[in-house]
């Protein structure tokens, strides 16, 4: 995916600018994230539409089974559900990371926006289905908050539809890694393999599953990294029993 044009990102990118124009005009707090107007609504739909389209390309990418002769392929809950069943989507975090966001509580600034999607029941899908479907009767659903979760679901999408891989030369632990990976909303979480677990296996923590990349260090250098690791507990072994 990564070696093909990606039509993609220029399309999340255009909408994440004219969110964060809201933000300039909007002071986005936790108390304003019911904020809703037609824009808002418009935005909501415009990215819908987008998620529904790369998570349709994703799955297929990916080998998902085409959808049998007459019929089609629901973005939710055949192309999503396949995808968290590979990636366990549904666990991973997008931190709201803008300057021009205000949130404090912890539930709006750590997303979990594909949670309930591939059953069609997170609160943005539900949102622009009602909003599609009834504008009038349903526009207090075309809110910030919704629009949000659609948004960081999008940008997460967007991350694995690139597929890229990154080298950190002598950063061994990931610190000059850009986690906001080209968003200027959104950051998502990192995972750090440590070469010095017990006999090279890696513990799992408890950010593992939540995060959608994974920093370890090339195999050459895994192996001396281990390598001297054993040679100092030994050496310190020696030491202490020749005490």
């Amino acid at each position: 995916m990564s070696n093909t044009t990606n039509l993609y990102w220029p399309v999340y990118k255009s909408i994440e600018r004219e969110v964060l124009v809201l933000a300039d005009m909007i002071h986005i707090d936790d108390k304003q994230l019911n904020v809703y107007s037609v824009k808002i609504a418009e935005l909501l739909i415009r990215t819908c539409v987008e998620v529904e389209s790369i998570a349709k390309e994703l799955y297929k990418c990916e080998g998902g089974t085409p959808a049998p002769e007459g019929e089609h392929l629901k973005y939710d809950f055949d192309c999503l559900k396949y995808l968290d069943i590979k990636w366990k989507l549904a666990k991973k975090v997008v931190l709201v990371s803008s300057a021009n966001f205000y949130l404090v509580k912890e539930q709006n600034q750590i997303l979990r926006p594909i949670r309930s999607a591939s059953k069609g029941e997170a609160s943005w899908q539900k949102a622009y289905q009602a909003i599609k479907h009834d504008r009038a009767s349903s526009l207090e659903r075309g809110k910030i908050e919704n629009l949000l979760k659609a948004l960081a679901g999008l940008f997460l999408l967007n991350v694995y539809y690139r597929n890229s891989e990154y080298d950190l030369k002598s950063d061994s632990v990931g610190d000059t890694f850009d986690q906001s990976l080209g968003s200027d909303l959104f950051a998502i979480e990192i995972y750090r393999v440590s070469p010095f677990s017990k006999d090279g296996k890696q513990s799992q923590e408890s950010n593992f599953d939540y995060s959608s990349y994974l920093i370890e260090p090339q195999e050459n250098n895994l192996k001396e990294a281990r390598k001297a690791w054993n040679d100092f507990n030994d050496k310190i072994k020696e030491d202490y029993l020749s005490i």
